[in-house]
């Protein structure tokens, strides 16, 4: 899959985003027109029996699409106020209100941030509990002089050394998705959005067990008094 999408330019996020739209154009109504089918022949009538498992493809196809869709709109920071550090960690638990996440109190999170880290949080956070199953999963917050770093630990499968780069590639899956749902586009996603903002973020082996997921906030410039 490596290198399916060449290059993080404008020019190539702008054809992404008209074939994505196009695409979305042709399957909406192949869609519609296999709804109709199925509200018309009824259940039990010769060839319904395959008629949920094509809707059923074309609205995974469709997440798939909405998913190259954000990977081509990542690298643009939406021209809002930024927010709290804290405030971007706990917009990015309301997500997740089934399961527990230890977010320990924010070092440092009065730094503000882009809006959008309120999302790469929440990928990172809904990665950690895909791959770690019944696993605790935190987020912590550290800070040192004004660079702040807020790491998302998990007890999951853990990466495999060599792999810490590739897993940021985009449509790159180091697991079926049989195996775990998903398209190989969250840490690509994540990855533009950092790289936009001028913040590194990083997956490594946590020695533990499981992975580490942290995401660092450069310095502060300094001004003369």
């Amino acid at each position: 899959m490596k290198n399916l999408i060449p290059n993080n330019s404008p020019s190539s996020d702008g054809l992404l985003l008209a074939i994505v739209h196009d695409m979305r154009a042709l399957l909406r109504n192949s869609l519609v027109r296999a709804q109709l089918l199925e509200r018309s022949i009824g259940a039990g009538a010769a060839g319904s029996e395959q008629l949920p498992e094509i809707i059923a493809a074309d609205k995974k196809i469709e997440r798939f699409l909405g998913r190259l869709a954000d990977y081509a709109n990542a690298a643009q920071l939406i021209a809002l106020p930024p927010i709290p550090l804290d405030a971007a960690l706990q917009t990015a638990l309301t997500q997740f209100p089934s399961r527990p996440v230890d977010l320990a109190p924010a070092r440092g999170g009065t730094r503000l941030v882009p809006i959008e880290f309120s999302r790469v949080f929440a990928e990172l956070i809904d990665n950690a509990l895909k791959f770690s199953g019944n696993a605790p999963v935190s987020v912590r917050t550290a800070s040192s002089g004004s660079q702040v770093a807020v790491t998302v630990r998990d007890g999951g499968i853990g990466v495999d050394p060599g792999e810490e780069e590739r897993v940021f590639e985009p449509l790159v899956r180091l697991h079926s998705g049989d195996e775990y749902p998903g398209f190989g586009l969250g840490l690509a996603i994540c990855r533009r959005i950092a790289d936009a903002a001028g913040a590194k973020i990083r997956i490594s082996p946590d020695p533990d067990g499981g992975t580490l997921a942290k995401v660092i906030f450069p310095a502060l410039p300094e001004f003369p008094a």
